[in-house]
């Protein structure tokens, strides 16, 4: 057989016929094409989950540490604090301080939830001091910490069987 045998026939014959048959030459193409797009290929979504376990693993053990250090983080995970902020831009899209103070608003709510007192909740959550915390959490979740607790309360406080008397 000659080679011009195994050639289409029509320029139509090779083409995609929908967009998800054809994957994108590069990852920022991709991005480009799927605004907030984590990962491409299966390959990186493993990789993005390896990297949070064991991201939450180290943030986990030190994360009430105030003077954590994202260099510490990334030595411990055995890279560079360069390769360690493009991974983490790259998969979770935020920087690792941004992605460490994320993992201590989050550990602050579970402790509200626990009924720690606010004034605890800061330095336990690692941060260095109060009005640190306090902007961070009115930040992420648009109210300060004792509004949070106001809210939580007033929404958890009535269960089914104390509003059925009312």
């Amino acid at each position: 057989m000659s080679p011009q045998a195994h050639k289409p026939t029509s320029p139509q014959a090779h083409k995609p016929t929908s967009p998800q048959a054809h994957k994108p030459t590069s990852l920022a193409a991709y991005r480009n094409n799927n605004p907030g797009a984590v990962a491409v290929y299966p390959h990186e979504e493993h990789c993005s989950r390896q990297l949070q376990t064991k991201l939450n693993e180290i943030i986990d053990s030190s994360f009430h540490q105030a003077d954590l250090k994202i260099s510490c983080i990334a030595k411990q995970l055995y890279l560079s604090t360069r390769d360690l902020n493009r991974k983490c831009n790259r998969y979770f899209q935020l920087t690792p301080k941004a992605y460490l103070t994320d993992y201590r608003l989050n550990k602050a709510v579970k402790f509200i939830f626990e009924g720690k007192a606010i004034g605890n909740i800061a330095l336990d959550a690692g941060f260095s001091t109060h009005s640190s915390f306090g902007r961070s959490f009115k930040r992420h979740f648009g109210c300060s910490p004792s509004q949070y607790t106001e809210k939580y309360m007033r929404k958890y406080a009535q269960t089914p069987d104390s509003a059925k008397n009312e």
